[in-house]
């Protein structure tokens, strides 16, 4: 009596063809994803720029009040930034009363202290407190004290390499190397001795378009590897269809949501790709996403053309 082979059971040879199928399906979307991602030759018209930055404005000017409330100093740098490329009143007004209100509480906000205080040190004990995360290699780049060098872990931080290879990099911190290079901005704009090689900066550079080319989520990592391009000189690496994308983003009361949208449905409804699944919901603006989309504006308004 012969035994039959396991693998000649249908419900074996069923359930292996239906697995070959999921596969072969997931793998012809994420490829056409990617290349409807990539690969639209249209160039972005320079009026489509500006109104998008006139509509984040508009945005910032609708929620003042909330937006005074948050006490995220980067990104109200960002907003100075913005404002100081663009030369909008109402922006320059908004973040001077801002600027005049972190000082008047100083000692409150080591980040407002240092970013827009005179303060350039702190102590060990506060170093400390601050962890080992990317905000520790702003804490160096805001203060160029080579004391906190003695620390490993910062000194990976001006390494490009230290976020590990792209796909790790894209599934478990999709922001990672746009923090390290919004850190040797930092660097390079308090001129410290130590930071991270030109060398070590166009790798991280070649590892974000590598990191914007792959991932076709158009969420706030998205939107924030767009802005890091632009406001460390290097726009002519946004790919037309990039900016496309995070135009089509933009919300109709002129944020961005910041979710890791794959579709859109209307002016509010969209598909967001989690770690497992899709998720449809409706979009709503948030200050982070929209900070970082006003100086991307900002900055390709006030530079036209850079885009390649």
């Amino acid at each position: 009596m012969r035994t039959r082979s396991l693998l000649a059971s249908p419900l074996i040879r069923t359930t292996g063809v239906a697995v070959l199928g999921i596969l072969l399906a997931s793998s012809i979307a994420i490829a056409t994803f990617v290349i409807l991602h990539n690969f639209d030759s249209r160039r972005v018209d320079q009026r489509d720029i500006h109104q998008s930055f006139e509509q984040a404005v508009d945005w910032m000017r609708k929620n003042e009040p909330a937006l005074l409330k948050d006490q995220n100093t980067f990104l109200w740098w960002m907003v100075s930034e913005a404002a100081l490329l663009s030369r909008d009143g109402y922006l320059l007004d908004l973040t001077e009363r801002r600027r005049v209100a972190a000082l008047s509480r100083r000692g409150e906000n080591l980040w407002d202290d240092l970013l827009f205080g005179p303060i350039r040190s702190v102590s060990l004990n506060t170093a400390a407190q601050v962890g080992t995360g990317y905000k520790y290699m702003y804490l160096y780049a805001l203060t160029c004290d080579e004391t906190l060098l003695a620390d490993r872990k910062l000194r990976r931080h001006l390494e490009s390499s230290f976020c590990g290879p792209l796909a790790k990099t894209l599934l478990t911190d999709p922001h990672c190397i746009t923090h390290q290079l919004i850190g040797s901005e930092f660097l390079t704009m308090r001129q410290c001795k130590v930071g991270v090689s030109v060398a070590d900066r166009e790798r991280l550079h070649e590892k974000l378009t590598n990191q914007l080319f792959f991932d076709p989520r158009v969420g706030d990592a998205f939107v924030q590897g767009l802005m890091v391009l632009a406001m460390t000189g290097k726009c002519e690496l946004i790919r037309h269809a990039w900016l496309r994308s995070a135009l089509q983003q933009q919300l109709k009361d002129g944020g961005w949501s910041g979710a890791d949208a794959t579709f859109r449905w209307g002016d509010d409804i969209q598909g967001i790709t989690a770690a497992y699944h899709i998720d449809v919901s409706v979009a709503t603006s948030n200050f982070h996403t929209t900070a970082q989309g006003l100086l991307l504006m900002a900055k390709l308004d006030s530079a036209p053309h850079c885009v390649r």
